[in-house]
This record gives structure tokens, sequence and C-alpha cells, in this order.
């Protein structure tokens, strides 16, 4: 499974991420997206799997020396970042509400579509839109 935001969909969800991970052979979750690593990913699946996927990345000329910083970033994120999910979620929720568009032909926005970390507007004609003075504003109120 591709995991990239499984620990966003497991807050959101109210599961465990291992519930959602159920009937999967293996699974690849990146440390930077939403949990704060600088960077990596943590593969996992069986002993056979991971040898494969080992020699695989080896082949193909991936490594990396003083790996061990990043995994220990990795390990902060797994036991502090987690935990946090969910106000990244309301921080989102916050967002959106805070840089509403109503009125404006041009730009969309589905406020039900935030459900984690991510706020997604609709531009439909960009020409016709200057965002300056909202980005201002919302810099102002703290967003």
């Amino acid at each position: 499974m591709d995991g990239a935001r499984i620990m966003n969909a497991a807050a959101y969800l109210g599961l465990r991420s291992k519930d959602l991970l159920k009937g999967c052979d293996s699974v690849m979750m990146c440390i930077s997206k939403g949990l704060s690593g600088p960077t990596g990913s943590l593969v996992a699946g069986s002993k056979d799997f991971i040898y494969k996927v080992t020699r695989a990345r080896k082949c193909l000329g991936g490594g990396m020396r003083q790996a061990g910083i990043v995994a220990a970033a990795g390990l902060v994120a797994l036991k502090t970042i987690v935990p946090r999910v969910h106000e990244d979620h309301a921080n989102a929720q916050r967002l959106a509400r805070g840089v509403r568009f109503q009125g404006n032909p041009y730009i969309g926005q589905d406020l039900t579509m935030v459900q984690t970390n991510m706020v997604v507007y609709e531009f439909r004609d960009t020409a016709k839109i200057n965002c300056l003075p909202r980005v201002l504003r919302a810099s102002q109120q703290g967003l």
C-alpha cells in the first residue's frame, strides 16, 4: 500500500494505522508528508519482501551515508508527531474557514472536502484573480 499519508487517514477515520493496513502485504510510509520529518520513508513487509526491496535499492544505486540521522528524525516523528496529526486537521479546517472566497465566481471551495491536512481551491479563471490582498489579510490574522 502507498501509505504516504496513512497517519492522516487513520486520524481522520479514528482508526489505528495497522487497522487500515489489514490485508496488505507491504506498506511504504513517508516521514516528510505531514509528520515533520526532513526526508525519508519507511517500508514494512515480510522478511523476504524487505530483503528484495533492500537488494533492489542497492542495485539501483540507492544508499545514504549517515542514515542514522534521518532514522532518528523518523523516530521523533513517529513518537511525537503522530499523536498530534489531528491538530494539523484542525488547523486545515481553520485555514479553510479563514480563507473563504464567498461570492467570488473565479474561486471555488468545498469545505466538506477538508478532511485531513489538505485544503483545495478550484481556480476557474486565474487571469481574473488577485490573491495578494487576501494572502496579506490572512497573514495579519495569523493564518
